[in-house]
């Protein structure tokens, strides 16, 4: 099988593994104005002022320093969140603390909203204008952040906008309802459902496998798809001409927007559905049938 070939091979399990662990919000950056921050100190104090003094429960599932260069003088620490609700009270700025560790600190630009706090208008005509959608939108939720039209993978206008909340309740409301009149129609209401993470091995940009696991001796450039020994030194002598490894566009390989990492991406994903309703069915349904022979009445003491 070549690198520019991709079918069931390629949904491997550790494709399936980093599809199922990555974290579930996008993380919140804070940079302090110090190198002399410890990332545990930062998330600790954090939950506590929230508990103390807004009655809050966040919780954290990890935190980490940013690898990205910054001044020497300054650090950027990543927070990640548990749930949809601890998410919501940190991108209000209202709940934060001004100082944490006795300095002050500059929360950069809010995360993207999260899948969880999203959900999918259908039947949107494109003779609506999405404009005028949008004010009359946001008149009937507080917590609306976002209305986006949906497009299909020619980037043409279809009939789904995506709706993000900063919050979950008017969210949860919503799909509980199962539909939304605006504009004097009745817009059916469903869970927005995010595709999956796609694994792209950073050493040869071959789908499937993560780069320690990886065979091949040398190094492919992820912009002309030469193959070298050494990238860094390839790098000041790239062409800098695009060229994808998968469908021969031009593109960088590890291209998210590339058509067969999408078409891969949508096959993991679907897999990963139907694994989720078979754990579910398997559950509710686990077909065992009660048979009383088998549990004899115990002898009275």
């Amino acid at each position: 099988m070549t690198a520019s070939t991709l079918d069931n091979d390629q949904l491997t399990e550790e494709a399936e593994r980093l599809a199922r662990t990555r974290y579930p919000c996008p993380p919140f950056i804070v940079r302090f104005p110090s190198s002399n921050i410890k990332e545990q100190k930062v998330s600790e104090e954090l939950c506590k002022h929230l508990k103390d003094n807004k009655q809050l429960q966040l919780e954290l599932i990890g935190y980490r320093r940013s690898t990205l260069k910054y001044a020497a003088n300054e650090c950027d620490i990543l927070l990640f969140v548990k749930d949809n609700l601890s998410f919501s009270f940190l991108y209000n700025d209202t709940n934060g603390p001004t100082t944490l560790l006795r300095s002050t600190f500059t929360r950069l630009k809010s995360p993207s909203i999260p899948p969880q706090l999203s959900v999918i208008m259908k039947s949107v005509g494109l003779s609506i204008n999405i404009e005028d959608f949008t004010t009359e939108l946001r008149s009937m939720f507080s917590s609306l952040e976002n209305v986006v039209r949906m497009k299909n993978r020619f980037q043409k206008e279809i009939t789904l906008v995506k709706l993000e909340f900063n919050c979950r309740v008017e969210r949860e409301n919503l799909l509980s309802d199962g539909k939304l009149r605006a504009c004097s129609i009745s817009f059916p209401v469903v869970e927005y459902l995010a595709q999956a993470r796609v694994l792209i091995c950073g050493k040869c940009c071959s789908i499937g496998h993560f780069r320690r696991q990886c065979r091949q001796n040398c190094e492919t450039c992820r912009t002309c798809r030469q193959a070298v020994s050494y990238i860094k030194q390839h790098l000041p002598l790239c062409s800098k001409q695009p060229h994808c490894i998968h469908c021969k566009q031009n593109h960088a390989s590890d291209d998210m927007r590339c058509s067969e990492v999408k078409n891969l991406r949508a096959n993991l994903t679907r897999r990963l559905l139907n694994s989720n309703n078979g754990l579910i069915s398997a559950s509710s349904s686990p077909g065992y049938l009660y048979d009383q022979s088998n549990f004899p009445r115990l002898p009275y003491a």
